[in-house]
């Protein structure tokens, strides 16, 4: 049925145009220095976001421990339930995005994934920096004058 409302997904370019074209990102009306409350977009397929959220609500009943359910219960404690359920539903739409734009089959968030991304900034962030203090730097720059005096 979602795929049957989706239709091509040579449609949509990345995977934001198919979450907003189902309805699931949030809408701001700006109008100069007044920013508005974030709510949900009115427009969109109505019927292809009520099945990615009854997708959602299955999900969190059958596979609390799941990638989407990890990140609804996250969402949840921060935003409550329903905008959860709607922020769980557009994660689900970027993901059937991926697997029918790169013909994937559908796999969970391998369980390290999280410690590797860890350790790997973690090991970026001790590298050593290449900026240099501005006292370094004039130093830098005399040595170089006085090269190209010679």
């Amino acid at each position: 049925a979602i795929m049957a409302e989706i239709g091509e997904v040579e449609r949509f370019p990345n995977k934001r145009n198919l979450a907003s074209y189902a309805g699931l990102v949030p809408r701001a009306d700006n109008s100069g220095e007044k920013v508005s409350q974030h709510r949900g977009v009115k427009g969109g397929d109505r019927v292809l976001k009520r099945f990615l959220c009854l997708a959602v609500q299955g999900i969190i009943r059958t596979q609390r421990e799941s990638t989407i359910g990890h990140f609804y219960d996250k969402k949840a404690k921060q935003i409550g339930a329903a905008k959860a359920q709607v922020a769980a539903a557009r994660k689900l739409s970027a993901v059937i995005w991926h697997m029918l734009t790169y013909q994937h089959p559908y796999t969970e968030q391998d369980e390290g994934l999280s410690g590797r991304k860890a350790q790997n900034l973690g090991r970026v962030a001790q590298r050593p920096s290449m900026a240099m203090s501005a006292s370094e730097l004039e130093q830098e720059a005399e040595q170089l004058l006085t090269k190209a005096d010679v």
